[in-house]
């Protein structure tokens, strides 16, 4: 049960959606570089989704940040 609640919390990670994101092991964020691909990017600020598309599909907290500010 512990593993399953942890897998669902990994899964809320937006990064992989990110503008910012670089895919690269090196810089994975060139905004919040420490943060990037942990738990603590869950309700990053700096969150953009790479297109508008990912931003009607997105399903974390920082979707309704993105769509205030446009």
């Amino acid at each position: 049960m512990k593993g399953t609640n942890y897998l669902k919390t990994l899964h809320q990670i937006p990064c992989s959606r990110c503008r910012f994101a670089t895919n690269d092991h090196r810089l994975k964020c060139t905004v919040n570089p420490y943060d990037a691909e942990t738990e603590a990017a869950i309700y990053c600020r700096d969150f953009e989704p790479k297109s508008e598309k990912d931003a009607s599909d997105c399903g974390c907290a920082s979707k309704k940040f993105y769509q205030a500010n446009t």
